[in-house]
């Protein structure tokens, strides 16, 4: 797996939990003897570029970079995961063509590649083999928008796709830093906060603490979930 393997916490993944429910509630029984829960530090490496894929993963909490060495060392970021399958076209490749890393401490799901893709191909879990198409399906979705908000000359226009994609009727709950928030929108942190002051100021936005709303004609308003189950504007 990689050098840092020595460090994780490995155990197996309890029947009830909430992968199970939540994620693959469809995987076989027989893909899910090998399954392990994986307790990752900061700068493990999950696995190495060139490395035969053994295992599949999936992030539950931290983050996790798949990184690409240019010709002059330079490392590029290909994909940032904090919630989600990582890889997942080395399935059915001879070895990566990058690396894994967690850049903060990380918790994983780890899946016998060879099971899983067996499961897939053989049918053996009913309508396992769809519920990954509908999986890929979203992912795919997701990377659209992303390229197509990457696309975006202003930072404003890239803030707006975003809160527009991932809110809901305008509003949005920031749960990472907004120092992340920015390598998403392809920013320095330094010019989300110029690009967010300046739409706040030109009244295209409002904010409350990590709630984020934007601003259509003449209403506005952050639109909070609590407990209780009440909304206040």
């Amino acid at each position: 797996m990689g050098r840092s393997a020595k460090n994780w916490t490995e155990s197996s993944l309890p029947d009830d939990h909430g992968f199970y429910t939540y994620v693959l509630p469809l995987l076989p029984r027989d893909a899910r003897r090998g399954v392990r829960l994986l307790e990752v530090p900061a700068a493990a490496t999950l696995f190495a570029s060139d490395a035969t894929p053994e295992r599949i993963f999936y992030v539950l909490a931290g983050e996790v970079w798949l990184v690409r060495r240019s010709r002059s060392g330079e490392r590029i970021v290909l994909h940032r995961s904090r919630n989600g399958f990582i890889a997942e076209p080395s399935l059915f490749d001879f070895k990566y063509d990058c690396e894994a890393v967690a850049i903060e401490p990380s918790q994983l799901v780890s899946i016998p590649r060879k099971e899983f893709v067996e499961s897939l191909r053989d049918g053996l879990g009913g309508h396992f083999s769809f519920q990954w198409v509908q999986y890929l399906l979203r992912e795919l979705r997701t990377s659209r928008a992303k390229a197509e908000r990457l696309s975006l000359k202003t930072a404003a226009e890239r803030i707006i796709h975003y809160i527009d994609f991932y809110g809901h009727h305008g509003n949005y709950y920031l749960s990472r830093t907004k120092k992340v928030w920015a390598a998403e929108l392809g920013l320095t942190h330094e010019a989300l906060y110029r690009a967010l002051a300046q739409m706040k100021k030109r009244g295209q936005l409002t904010a409350d603490g990590k709630w984020f709303a934007l601003r259509r004609g003449r209403k506005a308003a952050i639109t909070r979930r609590v407990k209780s189950g009440r909304k206040t504007l």
